[in-house]
């Protein structure tokens, strides 16, 4: 599991890498800013950032995302990740979870698909779980309506990393 270490009254969690690397790389106190300018040498920041700016200006239906902005929707799934838990599979899936709707909404004018697309582009550069996050964060919402077939819903909640779908939803 992720080590934990404590950031300012949260705790941040760190080898968020597909190989287990820190990502983060927060000093021992925890110091928020070392994590960010750490994070920022990573090797994979310029395929990953990136892809997290470019959804500033991507806009989404309003009964989608009240905040239109794609960017601005995202920062705040990430935030409510950060207060829900200090996993960091889940901070990242807050993350990246919509980056595939720029080219979505480039290609097909809409973001009908953009899981795949986004789960596709963070493969190689995430925890397999996030991956998994990222791909499933749009059924969540059919298993907890009930709408999702029973084998499916149990082939869904029967994955470790469901408890953390939950909370992304």
């Amino acid at each position: 599991s992720p080590s934990r270490r404590e950031c300012g009254g949260h705790r941040l969690s760190t080898r968020l890498g597909r190989d287990g690397t820190d990502v983060f790389g927060a000093d021992e106190r925890g110091d928020v800013e070392v994590a960010v300018s750490r994070w920022a040498e990573y090797e994979d920041r310029m395929t990953i950032w990136p892809m997290i700016v470019a959804l500033h200006g991507v806009s989404e239906r309003e009964d989608f995302h009240p905040e239109r902005d794609q960017l601005n929707h995202t920062v705040q799934v990430t935030l409510l990740a950060a207060r829900e838990s200090d996993d960091a599979r889940l901070w990242a899936a807050a993350a990246l979870h919509d980056v595939g709707k720029v080219e979505t909404q480039r290609s097909r004018g809409d973001s009908h698909g953009h899981e795949a697309v986004s789960a596709g582009m963070i493969a190689p550069y995430v925890h397999p779980d996030v991956t998994w996050l990222v791909q499933q964060h749009i059924r969540v919402a059919a298993y907890l309506s009930g709408e999702m077939r029973s084998a499916k819903a149990r082939a869904l909640a029967e994955h470790p990393s469901f408890p953390l779908l939950i909370q992304l939803r």
